[in-house]
């Protein structure tokens, strides 16, 4: 089957005109002044020349605008990354996070050509609550030197490691630098109650670096930036550090196709559209080969920026292309001006992204729904924070798997409905008003199974009936509620066949849906039991039975 990777750009091309474009170009224009700043300290999270946030952002917002499956979606750097770039860049190097990056590109066009796309959305909430909330404190631990202005002898990678250095260094806080990030956290959360029009980033950055200058406050500055991005050199690549990359490279694929694919299911809802998860993927994978081509980091749907564009009134991709050449224009004409920009507000920024991030409200939702959501959320969240995010996602899938099919057992009934049906004075028979039939007790057991019967209920099913099928002579299953059943639950009918063969009994089944008759007709199971035994209605087969 073709997979459509159809881009959303050229269906709507067809009725554009010049008042929509008004309406994205003014959506476009904001969301660039929102994306400036997030882009330089996204970057700088993650240890990377500011510039090569923007230039992410500009890479891969053209890419992703032309060759997309979302309407509104902004493409560029995010917290996500912040982690697995860190790991990655201290492992292996600027070349190895660059390689990582194509590496990851290429995953991702495989992941929309072959489909994948719809299946993203069935990793359940838990974790991807749990993961984000992990990567928030983890970006938010990555600001705290600029935030404080401590002087730290040795950067530390991991999360235990890092406290531990700042505590050691808890005597050079930088009492000026602290009062400036205090105050640019409390104008991040306080400005939108009175200005909606100007994204607080960017009012922010421009007050917070007038006053810096104006008033000669002595803290770091970003200091010189490169105009053009700086392209990498892969002449020492080679097979081996290849393989290294693989597992980096997968779960930056990963964590771009989740959060491209939020993106976009959340902004469908704003502007009633409808992505295509599959050109997506392509669109977000080819951006990611060319960021890793002009040496960026990985790119992928920013969910703030794209909602930001969604809310200012952007309807097509062109919103975003607008965004991307803005930022160029910023690049190429106001590099004079950003150089002068204080580090802390930055990391005042992101510390206010963390906190959106981490959405509280989310993360203790979910301990009013049940225990294994919030265990499953629990571990991935520690394990992200503590161990790494692969793992992290790695042992939550596992710990839904499992509880899935604990559900899954549980909601799966065996029933012995061989008391429901009426008797005769003498409680001797059994009789089937429809069919006016009599049979005797002793002489028949009906079953029947509610729910899918697979492995983890097939079992069960087989050890609780075995005692009575000694004393029977008819036994009969019905399988009208029944929608599928796997290689285990096969075994069990053939398990309780070859028990009814021992025992003289004659097994009869009733109401097969589609599935389980496909699974047992391949398997040989009908021929076996043989088609007389088998029967579309219950009724049909007390009437074959006879007194």
């Amino acid at each position: 089957m073709m997979v459509n990777i159809k881009p959303k750009l050229f269906s709507l091309l067809k009725t554009y005109n010049f008042k929509k474009f008004k309406r994205d170009f003014k959506a476009g224009f904001i969301v660039a002044i929102i994306a400036l700043p997030l882009s330089m300290a996204f970057a700088m999270s993650c240890g990377l020349p500011p510039e090569q946030g923007v230039y992410t952002s500009i890479i891969g917002g053209i890419i992703v605008a032309i060759l997309g499956g979302s309407r509104v979606q902004i493409a560029g750097p995010t917290g996500a990354f912040v982690m697995i770039i860190q790991l990655t860049t201290l492992q292996y190097g600027v070349t190895g996070l660059v390689l990582a990056t194509i590496m990851a590109g290429g995953m991702l066009i495989i992941m929309g050509v072959v489909g994948v796309g719809k299946f993203i959305k069935y990793i359940p909430s838990p974790i991807t609550t749990g993961f984000t909330s992990g990567i928030a404190l983890i970006i938010f631990t990555s600001q705290i030197v600029d935030f404080l202005g401590l002087k730290v002898a040795k950067p530390q990678i991991s999360f235990i490691a890092k406290w531990k250095s700042y505590w050691g260094a808890i005597n050079t806080i930088n009492p000026t630098i602290l009062i400036v990030g205090i105050i640019t956290v409390t104008f991040m959360f306080i400005w939108p109650k009175f200005v909606k029009k100007i994204p607080n980033s960017f009012a922010v950055l421009v007050l917070g670096t007038a006053i810096v200058f104006l008033f000669k406050i002595d803290i770091p500055i970003l200091g010189q930036i490169s105009k053009i991005p700086t392209m990498p050199s892969l002449s020492n690549v080679n097979f081996e550090l290849l393989a290294d990359l693989v597992s980096p490279a997968f779960t930056i694929a990963l964590l771009v196709a989740m959060q491209a694919l939020l993106s976009a299911v959340v902004t469908d809802g704003m502007i009633s559209s409808h992505h295509n998860a599959n050109s997506e993927l392509v669109a977000q994978g080819v951006a990611n080969i060319a960021c890793g081509l002009f040496g960026c980091m990985p790119s992928t749907g920013g969910v703030a920026r794209s909602i930001a564009n969604a809310k200012n009134g952007a309807r097509s991709p062109i919103a975003a292309l607008v965004h991307s050449v803005v930022l160029l224009v910023f690049m190429l004409f106001l590099l004079p001006i950003i150089k002068f920009i204080p580090r802390v507000l930055l990391a005042g920024i992101i510390i206010h992204v963390t906190y959106n991030m981490f959405n509280f409200k989310n993360f203790f939702s979910v301990f009013k729904t049940t225990k294994s959501d919030a265990s499953i959320m629990l571990v991935t969240f520690f394990l992200t924070v503590i161990v790494s995010l692969i793992t992290a996602i790695q042992v939550g899938m596992i710990m839904a798997a499992i509880l899935l099919v604990m559900r899954l057992s549980d909601s799966t009934k065996v029933v012995d409905i061989t008391e429901d049906f009426e008797e005769d004075e003498n409680r001797e028979y059994i009789i089937f008003s429809r069919t006016k039939k009599k049979i005797k007790k002793e002489k028949i057991i009906i079953y029947e199974i509610n729910g899918p019967f697979f492995f983890g209920a097939a079992n069960a099913f087989v050890s609780g009936i075995k005692p009575e099928m000694k004393k029977a002579e008819y036994f009969v299953l019905r399988m009208k509620h029944v929608p599928f059943i796997d290689m285990t639950a096969y075994i069990a009918l053939n398990s309780l066949y070859q028990l009814c063969v021992d025992t003289h009994t004659q097994m009869i089944i009733t109401n097969l849906n589609e599935q389980p008759r496909t699974v047992l007709t391949r398997q040989g199971f009908i021929d076996k039991l043989d088609e007389k035994h088998i029967y579309n209605k219950l009724d049909d087969a007390i009437i074959a039975l006879g007194h």
